[in-house]
């Protein structure tokens, strides 16, 4: 058989599945918005805060873990080159503006802010090859297993900041619920749950109605939410945690159920560019938190912290932007 045949084949390319970019545009919506509300609110206090808190960053983890794949030189350009440059960028930003008495120091151990995405994101991606499998029932007992490590991390010292050890362990089963959703489940397992939609979205709105009520109701501390505190630090407990995984994986698949799978204007290409958005806002999060931007009064400031909001997506998703993403990273 000739083999030159084959690359000229036509080959049928996956349709883009814009559920996914839809989810992806509101999740990154919240991530800036729930930055900028930091600057002005006690979180702690703001039960709209713990809600959004309790949910947006597994759902975003559980996003990232259905399309990953292990790939050595794809983890290296796409997620560790970006951590390091951005690790320095941020490292000089706080040193040269934001704190200018203090000396210059970098590392890559401890994250700066919202650079422990990245390091866990690479750190969960690692462990793809260990506990990748195609099967349905051993996925589902790796669940149950990292699940348990999720709950026992905060029993630990080794909760905290450094290496972004306990953010990882903390959210690694709602990145592998994602990723074994994309492998290793039912091949058409998001399809059946818009198929099943009518019977699915009364259940899970009560489900999601349930979990917010005991959410605010045991008082629960951002903390716990932030996956870096120990249970004594956060004042928490396992069962607590569990609720809040649990919780996140139901609106994650209630908003599998909710989301358009057609293209949004501007809504859709946000959830497409995600990377320079989250990358990007926080210099600008620190700049209006050092310059105490936000000093109207409650309704004033969430108006703003909205209105901000939009327009940094808009502008950090622009073509221009998310080209030189693309070419560096």
């Amino acid at each position: 058989m000739d083999t030159n045949v084959l690359p000229r084949m036509r080959r049928k390319t996956p349709r883009r599945d814009y559920r996914f970019d839809n989810i992806r545009a509101l999740l990154i919506f919240l991530v800036v918005f729930c930055h900028l509300c930091e600057t002005f609110c006690n979180p702690d206090n703001n039960p709209f805060y713990l809600l959004i808190y309790s949910f947006h960053i597994p759902c975003l983890l559980f996003v990232s873990g259905y399309f990953s794949r292990y790939d050595a030189k794809k983890l290296a350009k796409h997620i560790l080159l970006p951590y390091a440059v951005f690790q320095f960028l941020y490292s000089l930003y706080d040193c040269a503006y934001l704190n200018p008495q203090k000396d210059f120091s970098l590392q890559f151990t401890f994250p700066y802010w919202i650079m422990w995405y990245l390091l866990t994101l690479f750190c969960c991606c690692l462990l793809i090859p260990l506990l990748k499998t195609n099967r349905p029932w051993p996925a589902a007992g790796m669940l149950a297993i990292l699940t348990t490590l999720s709950l026992h991390i905060g029993t630990d010292n080794l909760a905290g900041y450094t290496g972004s050890l306990s953010r990882t362990v903390v959210f690694l089963p709602c990145f592998f619920f994602g990723y074994y959703t994309g492998t290793s489940f039912a091949p058409n397992f998001v399809e059946g749950l818009r198929y099943r939609r009518r019977i699915l979205i009364p259940i899970l709105v009560a489900i999601a109605a349930m979990y917010c009520f005991i959410l605010l109701d045991v008082g629960v501390s951002t903390k716990l939410l932030y996956g870096a505190y120990s249970y004594k630090a956060a004042n928490a407990s396992p069962w607590q945690r569990l609720m809040v995984l649990a919780g996140a994986m139901t609106w994650m698949l209630l908003l599998l159920c909710l989301s358009p799978a057609k293209q949004i204007p501007i809504w859709t290409v946000i959830g497409q560019r995600t990377m320079p958005i989250y990358l990007l806002h926080g210099f600008l999060q620190r700049l209006f938190l050092h310059e105490s931007f936000f000093h109207f009064n409650d309704l004033g400031n969430y108006l703003l912290a909205l209105s901000l909001t939009c327009t940094i997506l808009v502008l950090l998703s622009c073509k221009p932007v998310y080209q030189i993403f693309k070419t560096l990273f």
